[in-house]
């Protein structure tokens, strides 16, 4: 499937991801996803929810999958700022929703290899619940983009 890139408009190729292909940043490269994440996103605050959206506080910090690990390892070699699950978003059911990373405090990112259906709920019910969430999917592909055109703008 050909897309452009949100940023530069260049083409590119990338494979259909089904339900989830809405949600994958249309970026060609590592550096076309850095500035468009970075850009600042003034009409939407975990601040605007207080009573749905809090602090996450847990005592178990590590990665659940290798993807988070490889991912979380791209965004420090990138000097990108980032925390890793610092927020919890309370659902309408009364569930818990922890997306795995906030960058650029304006980007949550969730890194995802397996959907189970449980997930895929509440992925869907946050973007329904919380109009306008700027949360996004990384999945093994696009980290493997990232690292790829990361190499290519380094030797440049």
């Amino acid at each position: 499937m050909n897309k452009a890139c949100a940023l530069c408009k260049r083409g590119f190729e990338v494979k259909y991801r089904g339900w989830y292909d809405r949600f994958v940043p249309w970026a060609c490269s590592s550096k076309c996803f850095r500035l468009m994440s970075a850009a600042t996103r003034e009409d939407w605050s975990p601040l605007s929810y207080p009573e749905r959206i809090q602090v996450f506080k847990h005592s178990d910090r590590s990665f659940r999958s290798q993807y988070e690990a490889e991912f979380s390892e791209w965004l420090r070699r990138n000097k990108v700022p980032h925390l890793f699950e610092p927020y919890v978003f309370t659902l309408a059911n009364k569930s818990r929703y922890v997306p795995d990373f906030f960058i650029y405090n304006s980007v949550f990112v969730e890194v995802k290899g397996i959907w189970g259906s449980e997930g895929k709920k509440k992925f869907i019910s946050v973007h329904e619940e919380f109009y306008g969430v700027p949360l996004i999917v990384m999945d093994l592909d696009f980290i493997r983009m990232l690292k790829r055109t990361e190499k290519v703008e380094v030797k440049k």
